[in-house]
């Protein structure tokens, strides 16, 4: 029997936010004042939003109430996003095979589905296409933070590891080729894709792009993303420069960690296509005016990675400042009021 059936609703969130609480101090390594920590982490939670985490990720002890105020949590950025966006898009984007068809001309590489289950023609596809290009990197139908996603080579691959795949993923996954990225980006990390989230308000065929930022990965790690332990950059909306470089616990840095390359002044190449490809996104499906675009940069320019309804405001934490009021003010601009 689970707690949530035999205790007060009240009672069972308080134990809940509680446990939460705990996780987030072990996480974010607290070992003194670990109670008063508790208590901010509590009154974040109740006061302005924020889940456990975000009182370590926005400095909440670091900030007035006013600044406190401005972030948007977690929570109230999912209602926001599910305002926003009509419900057949945030469908749509949240499975990764739907998104592959729907955008496949931003995509520039080949794909397939094989779900648990499936018909034998659909794993003579997955086979023919891992044959022809000799690897392929595989991602649950629907996921996030790069949870699921792995590489496989067909090097001595059979029917028994495709059954091994399957009960891994049971719901199915998506056989997509590989990106090999433009080595300007790949030197930031070589093994990671280094993707550019940018995103996107858009309201009667008009783009606000905003908020460009690059991830990069750390470690082994295949994956860019920050809650696998990337890196968070922000970036000069003009140029493509990057002024900071942070991660989910803090650290700030000038130079990657791992590598030594440098962080702090590099140029994404090829800024300004990669605005008009966001914009041409953001137009694609008109019942999505709120996304976060992941892009990468190939030999060949730009192409699309994925697309979320519900992108995290990953650069409230790497510009350390609050979306609050630029977000109404620029729902105001295009004729939205009382969402935020």
């Amino acid at each position: 029997m689970h707690f949530s059936s035999i205790l007060p609703p009240k009672l069972y969130r308080s134990l809940k936010l509680v446990k939460q609480a705990s996780d987030s101090l072990k996480k974010f390594d607290v070992r003194h004042n670990r109670l008063r920590t508790l208590s901010g982490i509590i009154e974040a939670n109740k006061r302005y939003g924020y889940n456990t985490d975000e009182y370590f990720l926005f400095h909440y002890d670091s900030l007035s109430d006013d600044q406190r105020m401005s972030f948007i949590g977690d929570a109230e950025r999912q209602r926001i996003s599910e305002t926003l966006n009509d419900r057949k898009g945030l469908d749509l984007l949240s499975d990764k095979w739907s998104t592959y068809n729907k955008f496949n001309n931003f995509f520039q590489r080949e794909a397939c589905l094989l779900m648990g289950g499936g018909k034998s023609d659909d794993y003579q596809t997955f086979v023919d296409l891992l044959s022809k290009s000799g690897e392929l990197i595989l991602k649950p139908l629907r996921g996030s933070l790069g949870a699921g996603i792995q590489i496989v080579s067909s090097y001595g691959f059979d029917s028994i590891a495709i059954d091994e795949l399957l009960k891994k993923y049971p719901r199915g996954f998506i056989a997509e080729q590989l990106i090999k990225q433009d080595a300007r980006m790949a030197s930031l990390h070589k093994e990671s894709v280094n993707t550019l989230r940018i995103y996107t308000i858009n309201y009667n065929n008009k783009v606000s792009v905003l908020h460009p930022l690059i991830r990069v990965g750390r470690g082994k790690s295949i994956v860019d993303n920050a809650g696998g332990g990337g890196i968070i950059t922000a970036c000069d909306p003009e140029t493509g420069e990057v002024y900071k470089a942070v991660d989910e616990w803090g650290h700030i840095f000038e130079k990657h960690p791992d590598n030594g390359n440098q962080l702090i002044g590099f140029k994404v190449p090829r800024w300004e296509e990669a605005y008009r490809m966001a914009e041409k996104l953001a137009l694609h499906m008109p019942g999505v005016h709120y996304a976060g675009w992941d892009l990468a940069l190939t030999e060949q320019g730009w192409v699309l990675v994925e697309g979320n309804p519900r992108a995290q405001y990953l650069f409230q934490i790497s510009e350390g400042k609050g979306f609050r009021d630029e977000l109404r003010q620029i729902l105001q601009m295009y004729g939205v009021h009382n969402v935020v």
